[in-house]
């Protein structure tokens, strides 16, 4: 039983800690990007809301546009939200609205040109800070980190949890 104690006392320490590297990873992210950097990330996200950046992000990555209601499922959130986001989004020019030709209740979101190059900008700057960031990690330690992350964001790994579940 002690030790059953331990290990939950061990794992609330270590959660502990990650939270607290979380603030320091994010200030050693921004004190590796270059001023140029720094002007093209801000260009890339000015305006932008963590969930409309999210919604970019999938509609960046997705191979053709998404259907709202694709758009709408793969955010977590209701079809009438998804519009306003995308309302927004089409405001700021980030996005547009295709109709299908066949069925014209079908609207697909796709990301602008002029969104696809800042993003693809911005992808470059992650990607340099990231690896100034990492330079002090060998191969086998960046593939570590990146198999636990990937393991953290699967839709698996998320469970809803109550501090008190963490605490005991």
């Amino acid at each position: 039983m002690a030790s059953r104690t331990m290990a939950r006392t061990d794992r609330l320490l270590l959660l502990r800690r990650l939270a607290e590297i979380q603030s320091p990873m994010r200030a050693r992210f921004r004190a590796a990007l270059s001023e140029p950097d720094k002007a093209t990330f801000h260009d890339a996200v000015h305006s932008v809301t963590l969930g409309q950046m999210e919604a970019l992000m999938l509609l960046h990555e997705a191979v053709e546009p998404l259907t709202m209601s694709a758009l709408a499922e793969a955010l977590g959130m209701t079809p009438s939200s998804a519009s306003q986001l995308v309302e927004r989004l089409v405001r700021l020019g980030l996005v547009e609205r295709l109709r299908e030709e066949d069925d014209r209740r079908v609207v697909r979101v796709v990301v602008t040109t002029g969104a696809r190059r800042k993003f693809d900008a911005m992808v470059r700057v992650r990607l340099r800070a990231l690896g100034q960031l990492t330079a002090a990690l060998s191969d086998t330690e960046l593939r570590t980190l990146v198999e636990l992350l990937q393991k953290l964001g699967s839709p698996v790994a998320v469970h809803p949890t109550t501090e008190k579940a963490v605490a005991s």
